[in-house]
């Protein structure tokens, strides 16, 4: 057990730098899976149908903000920040 205020700052630095390695080496080994799967994803004809459905939902929502702004004047600008980034 760590008993002094070094002690403590000094395992708390020896976890931190641990977990940042462990998530890049984590990141490392698992990169060759998430390209398989994404080329799998990219053939998959469902996963192709919800993406372009996701897009054109999208597209609707931004037509709908301007129609909402030329009527009412404004809108929250937290909202459209997060509209304008999909």
């Amino acid at each position: 057990m760590a008993t002094s205020k070094f002690e403590k700052k000094a395992l708390n630095e020896i976890n931190r730098i641990d977990e940042g390695l462990s998530l890049k080496l984590l990141k490392w080994f698992l990169r060759p899976m998430v390209r398989k799967a994404l080329k799998k994803l990219e053939n998959d004809p469902e996963f192709i149908a919800s993406t372009d459905s996701m897009n054109k939902i999208a597209k609707e929502l931004k037509n709908d903000l301007k129609t909402y702004k030329k009527k009412h004047g404004s809108i929250d600008p937290r909202l459209e920040a997060m509209i304008n980034r999909m």
